[in-house]
């Protein structure tokens, strides 16, 4: 485990599909601590660890780069933008951030050791199914169930 000067820990580096890890204390946790793979027991937005927190009406450009901020500040070497299908290599992690086009809201996706993505909601167990209980093989194609259009960004995080 990898302690910061947020006083936040990095969690193992497996990125084995177990839910239940997320159990308990964990539970309250919402997308980012689980898809940046750090411990953290409530609900936060990005940039809140940092004090810039980032809510529906931050602009893209300003929220990407508080995102790559904060990532540096919790232990990752490196943040970069890459493809969905990006294979990842040892030490790395990739994640997806997903933005609704209408309301500005976010939610983050990681890829899982298997090449599925998984995501979580706050109060509830990590799941690798969408709302139409479909896999999630790629969040970038996700639809929705409201009509929303979503765009996002996929990034490579990296310990070593």
């Amino acid at each position: 485990m990898h302690t910061n000067s947020l006083d936040v820990r990095l969690l193992e580096n497996s990125l084995d599909f177990r839910p239940r890890k997320w159990a308990g204390r964990l539970l309250g946790a919402g997308c980012y601590p689980y898809a940046a793979n750090f411990y953290y027991e409530k609900f936060i937005k990005i940039g809140e660890l940092i004090g810039e927190p980032c809510g529906m009406k931050t602009p893209d450009h300003e929220l990407i780069f508080i995102l790559w901020k904060e990532l540096l500040h919790l232990g990752y070497k490196s943040v970069r933008e890459v493809q969905t299908d990006y294979i990842v290599q040892p030490g790395e992690l990739k994640i997806y951030l997903r933005r609704v086009d209408q309301l500005g809201m976010y939610h983050l996706f990681r890829q899982n050791s298997d090449g599925l993505w998984s995501h979580k909601y706050r109060n509830k167990l990590p799941s690798e199914r969408d709302s139409y209980q479909d896999l999630l093989i790629n969040p970038a194609n996700q639809k929705s169930k409201e009509g929303f259009t979503y765009h996002g960004w996929c990034f490579l995080l990296n310990r070593d």
